[in-house]
């Protein structure tokens, strides 16, 4: 059975083949530039960024809240230390 560490990881890999192959068939300065890749790097690179983006903003988001508990377990110590 294939996890999503091994997809990520499968993903990863390819990735990588890809930008070396790239690089082989352009220059330093084409790289910047995403008109100089094929139309199905660019999509798949489109599409692993926004899964990216995704869990960045869902591992942010839970940062938030474990922030907003520590602060309130905080002013909770605070208060009861100083009664």
């Amino acid at each position: 059975m294939i996890t999503e560490d091994d997809e990520f990881e499968r993903l990863e890999r390819e990735q990588k083949m890809r930008l070396d192959s790239t690089r082989e068939r352009t220059t330093m300065k084409d790289l910047n530039y995403f008109q100089a890749w094929p139309r199905a790097t660019v999509d798949k690179y489109a599409a692993e960024s926004h899964v990216r983006l995704l869990e960045n903003e869902i591992a942010l988001q839970q940062l938030r809240e474990d922030l907003k508990l520590a602060q309130n377990e905080i002013r909770r110590l605070i208060w009861e230390s100083s009664k």
